[in-house]
């Protein structure tokens, strides 16, 4: 403890402090304090885009053939929440206006997604103000679904097609989802396409091994879809950013370790004589090696304490008021922190381990030998 206090105090108070030290110090602060919040609020934010994603799409897709009863048993004993439905590509016409679409008839079922809760859908159908405006839709209109690939024979193969009226608008929050997607109920599609089937159903909470291989025992399952396969470009997308954020910080990190070496090395060099001295006192020098190496590693870890807690003051406050700062354009006015035990290890393990990395190599440069004491020594007294 009293080492402790002679190197804090020799560090901060006295007349030849050392200034590259202490910039170090506070550079390691800062990218610390900088690392836990950006971590957190990127984390926080990348998780909500995933989970509004797997809200609206479902964590797994189960691809069927045929009405798929059994298994809808399986789901319901189990307490599994599930969606079914009937997916195809189709294009939506009002009057002179025609756009490609994707068709959702969704079956009443134990699961809905938020944004489609308060919809009443039958004999309706659900889209986007985006989807409408391609097609110049208005609420209250007649339009056409048509599905070019069920087709009527007896009229020349004409494409199926049924009127449904657009009661209102909906926005899921996912504008990859609201450029193209519509929905409406199952027995609309059903009665588009001729047949009493259902091609899919999303299940939305995550399955275990046993319920996996379960559910893929079903004579009628074809495939099951998890979402992170059906969405490999978003999920490297978001892991390059992530990945490139903490190559960043940890590259900052790297060039305040090595300005902490330089700075211990002038720093140690200025100690050099109260070093001879405990020296001459029986301190042997690798007691002294020790007492320095550590003395210098609980300052920089109590540096990277204190720059992670105001991280993380600073990320949770910024959650809480946000609000107040983001305006309603973006999807999550609330700030989320997210605060992982990979982001803790970058934020704090990673810069904490290579700082006694540094010290220790510090450390070893400057008592390497017993000749520079003894050189010290002897200049003392000329």
């Amino acid at each position: 403890m009293h080492f402790l206090k002679f190197f804090i105090k020799y560090l901060f108070q006295a007349k030849t402090r050392q200034g590259l030290l202490i910039m170090a110090m506070a550079g390691l602060f800062v990218s610390s304090f900088c690392l836990v919040l950006v971590q957190g609020v990127l984390t926080g934010l990348q998780g909500n885009r995933v989970e509004r994603s797997k809200e609206i799409e479902g964590s797994y897709v189960i691809k069927l053939n045929g009405d798929g009863l059994e298994l809808d048993q399986y789901l319901i004993d189990n307490k599994i929440k599930y969606s079914k439905e009937y997916e195809l590509e189709g294009l939506v016409k009002n009057g002179n206006y025609i756009t490609p679409v994707i068709i959702h008839g969704l079956a009443s079922s134990v699961h809905v997604a938020d944004f489609l809760k308060d919809n009443e859908i039958k004999s309706q159908l659900l889209m986007s103000a985006y989807v409408a405006q391609k097609a110049m839709i208005r609420p209250g209109d007649d339009v056409q679904i048509i599905s070019p690939a069920h087709t009527d024979a007896f009229f020349g193969d004409l494409a199926r097609y049924k009127t449904l009226e657009v009661s209102e608008f909906v926005d899921s929050k996912d504008p990859a989802i609201d450029e193209f997607h519509v929905w409406t109920d199952l027995r609309s599609v059903q009665s588009l396409i001729r047949k009493r089937d259902v091609n899919q159903i999303r299940i939305y909470q995550k399955l275990s091994t046993d319920q996996t291989v379960k559910i893929l025992s079903f004579s009628n399952v074809k495939d099951i879809i998890r979402w992170e396969s059906s969405h490999q470009n978003l999920v490297y997308a978001l892991s390059l950013e992530n990945n490139v954020i903490l190559f960043l910080f940890s590259a900052t990190v790297v060039l305040v370790g090595l300005s902490i070496v330089a700075g211990l090395s002038i720093f140690f060099n200025r100690l050099k004589q109260d070093f001879v001295s405990f020296w001459i006192l029986g301190m042997s020098l690798q007691r002294i090696k020790k007492v320095g190496a550590i003395n210098i590693g609980i300052v920089t870890i109590s540096t990277l304490v204190f720059g992670n807690l105001l991280g993380l003051l600073s990320a949770y406050t910024l959650e809480s008021f946000s609000p107040v700062i983001m305006p309603e354009m973006f999807v999550d006015r609330s700030l989320p922190v997210k605060i992982t035990l990979y982001s803790f290890n970058f934020s704090f393990v990673f810069p904490v381990l290579l700082t006694i990395l540094f010290t220790y190599i510090a450390s070893t440069r400057f008592f390497n030998s017993k000749n520079d004491f003894l050189k010290t020594l002897r200049s003392i007294g000329r």
